[in-house]
């Protein structure tokens, strides 16, 4: 072989050689396993020239763990509150940077609203959305989706009891809950606030009163620390380390089972504010009848408080009918008379 074939072999092999670092990877790129957005989820990525965030679409051919792709962790995570469960977030996206585009519902931790007439209600509210894929590209300019929605959530819920009375609130639940998921709607339609890239399907809520809320959590605040005690939530000082900040404070909270009153069941005495308020609320549009029902019931009950008190002294008390409120009852009468008749015969058993 001549030196002009053993160059021309050579050429060709270098040729080969070049063609094939050219030519396998674009077959290994065109062949594998690639991300594919589908009907219950999305992708975003980042170019890495402009920055700019793209929605994943069909025709791309990405493969899991590009670079390229957007995974929001840390400060830029997708988690939004879901009170009542564990953990009590939950996240929408998963570890490859899929977003999940299903119907979540977010609950909030119970949260304190004034009405209108200055009572405290404890709201617990719940809204069901979902990612939108063509609004998803929002989602990356977000360092705190989770808290952002909850704001958004907790304003939305206080402006709408804000403006009515307790009595108000508890006859227009359901249009407090519509007024709400359409305010939250409207700010992902653009037409007020900055959206979020989501779709609010539907808000709910449930509220308890102030006096029962606190019954059942009670706050004991501003107690001093024991002095071999640390910071809060962290364990005491071992010996020789430095001793606890002086004057610490630690906060603790309470839960058990919501008071009852000292003596059976309340008297007209015992009612809380708002439970006058919502007995007042008994009231309107009740015919006569019924008033001097609900009257006389309350009465009955905080005679009966007031002997049962009475009866805690341990003393001997004698109260007439007259004054335990039976004079004149009918029924009463009729026992009583039946009872001291010496003619009345042993009661019969009935057949």
């Amino acid at each position: 072989m001549d030196g002009m074939s053993v160059g021309l072999a050579v050429a060709l092999v270098a040729s080969l050689l070049v063609n094939a670092l050219f030519v396998v990877p674009m077959v290994m790129n065109q062949t594998g396993t690639f991300l594919v957005s589908g009907e219950d989820e999305a992708f975003l990525l980042r170019d890495d020239k402009t920055r700019k965030i793209t929605l994943l679409e069909p025709k791309m051919k990405v493969k899991p763990g590009d670079r390229r792709i957007v995974r929001f962790e840390n400060r830029h995570r997708l988690s939004f509150p879901a009170f009542g469960q564990h953990p009590p977030e939950r996240e929408l996206t998963d570890d490859q940077g899929r977003i999940s585009l299903r119907i979540n519902t977010s609950t909030l931790a119970p949260f304190p609203v004034i009405t209108n007439d200055g009572h405290t209600v404890y709201v617990t509210a719940s809204v069901s959305f979902a990612v939108v894929r063509e609004r998803a590209h929002l989602l990356a300019r977000l360092a705190d989706f989770g808290p952002q929605l909850e704001r958004r959530i907790q304003s939305a819920f206080s402006s709408a009891i804000a403006e009515l009375r307790d009595e108000e609130m508890r006859q227009r639940l359901g249009k407090i809950e519509d007024e709400v998921a359409k305010q939250l709607e409207a700010m992902e339609n653009g037409q007020t606030g900055v959206p979020l890239g989501i779709k609010v399907y539907d808000a709910r809520f449930q509220y308890e009163d102030g006096d029962s809320y606190a019954a059942r959590y009670n706050l004991i605040a501003d107690q001093p620390a024991p002095a071999s005690a640390g910071s809060m939530g962290e364990e005491p000082a071992a010996d020789g380390d430095s001793p606890a900040t002086p004057g610490a404070k630690l906060v603790s909270l309470k839960t058990g089972p919501a008071g009852r009153a000292a003596y059976g069941r309340p008297g007209a005495m015992q009612f809380a504010g708002t439970e006058l308020d919502k007995l007042l609320d008994q009231f309107k549009g009740r015919n006569p009848e019924q008033i001097a029902a609900l009257m006389k019931l309350m009465e009955l009950q905080t005679r009966q408080n007031i002997v049962a008190m009475l009866a805690e002294s341990r003393g001997v008390i004698v109260f007439s009918a007259k004054e335990l409120g039976l004079d004149g009852n009918p029924v009463v009468e009729e026992a009583v008379a039946n009872a001291l008749s010496p003619a009345q015969g042993p009661v019969k058993a009935a057949e």
